[in-house]
């Protein structure tokens, strides 16, 4: 059950991230397409973020800001597409971590919430991607 919760920990570390770095995303956004993206985003991280402390307050953890291997804790300063950049990486890291443990048995009464945040990771990653493909097109 500990490593679950240190696992689910990292996961709501690198979540914190995503909404650090959404943050700083935002308040060097002018495009208001993109303004809207980064607010959905920050939306459901904030969320997930909920729905993860509660998991791991429910296995008696005590839900952390920093993952155990002390990784990604740093916030880019540069443009909005290398801060953009560096969330689309965090969405899928999160997508990998959840890979190796959606299955547990250990974690089997939150699979389905796994696979939504999963999923949501997928899809915010791919948003991402469409809207830094847009500076491509407009260099």
């Amino acid at each position: 059950m500990a490593k679950a919760v240190e696992k689910l920990n990292d996961i709501l570390a690198d979540e914190r991230i995503c909404i650090d770095r959404l943050h700083r995303a935002k308040s060097k956004c002018l495009d208001g397409g993109r303004g809207d993206l980064i607010d959905r985003i920050l939306a459901s991280c904030l969320e997930i973020c909920g729905i993860l402390e509660d998991t791991i307050r429910r296995r008696g953890g005590e839900p952390t800001a920093f993952p155990a291997s002390g990784r990604k804790q740093f916030v880019p300063e540069g443009s909005l597409s290398e801060i953009l950049l560096s969330i689309e990486a965090m969405q899928r890291e999160i997508i990998r971590e959840i890979n190796l443990i959606v299955e547990s048995p250990v974690l089997a009464d939150v699979h389905d919430a796994l696979l939504a945040i999963r999923q949501f990771h997928i899809d915010g990653a791919h948003w991402l991607s469409e809207a830094l493909g847009q500076d491509e097109e407009r260099a």
